[in-house]
């Protein structure tokens, strides 16, 4: 009986450091939506909202002297985009074509662009746009002898009440291993 308390108190105590470990979330009130994430993620959150330029950048295990890191973004923009006469895979191919013009200005070449879907959809009682493509990114035109396969997910929501459209984007180079900017995506709530 003794050996089963023992057990007992010391997978208690294991359970106790690992819930210590596990870091706190919070929620961050960003005016239309409200967002969650841990407190010590990498990344910022900017006041002032400016249209095209991205407010919240969130990194998973980010490392400053890596080339490319996960993250989340958020961008509002003062365009309200029009889902009736909005094609979902012209407007991704769109989407898509521009990353790669401006990654190409950059020095970076890509290849391989795919898209995996692209459709219209609901966010929590809001129309969206949403789609996924994939890109092979090669650094060498900038000296760093790296090549990754990017995973990029666009969800588009546009809505009167915002005078605009959030765009809500995630990349990732590793779908298995991308949980906890899942989960922050996932924590998103609608304030109205």
């Amino acid at each position: 009986m003794r050996k089963a308390i023992a057990a007992f108190l010391a997978l208690m105590l294991v359970a106790s450091s690992a819930a210590l470990a596990e870091p706190a979330w919070m929620d961050y009130d960003c005016g239309h939506f409200t967002i969650s994430f841990p407190e010590d993620i990498d990344g910022y959150i900017d006041d002032e909202i400016v249209s095209n330029q991205p407010f919240v950048m969130l990194y998973q295990d980010y490392d400053a002297n890596a080339t490319f890191n996960k993250s989340l973004n958020v961008v509002w923009s003062s365009e309200l985009l029009d889902l009736a006469a909005a094609d979902p895979d012209l407007y991704a191919q769109q989407i898509l074509d521009v990353s790669i013009m401006t990654y190409e200005m950059l020095g970076i070449t890509v290849t391989d662009p795919v898209i995996s879907f692209a459709e219209f959809g609901d966010m929590l009682g809001k129309p969206m746009l949403s789609f996924m493509y994939r890109t092979t990114m090669d650094y060498s035109g900038l000296g760093i002898d790296e090549q990754w396969t990017l995973y990029t997910v666009q969800v588009m929501v546009p809505d009167e009440a915002f005078e605009g459209t959030y765009t809500f984007t995630l990349t990732t180079d590793d779908w298995s291993d991308t949980r906890l900017l899942m989960d922050v995506s996932n924590s998103i709530v609608w304030n109205d």
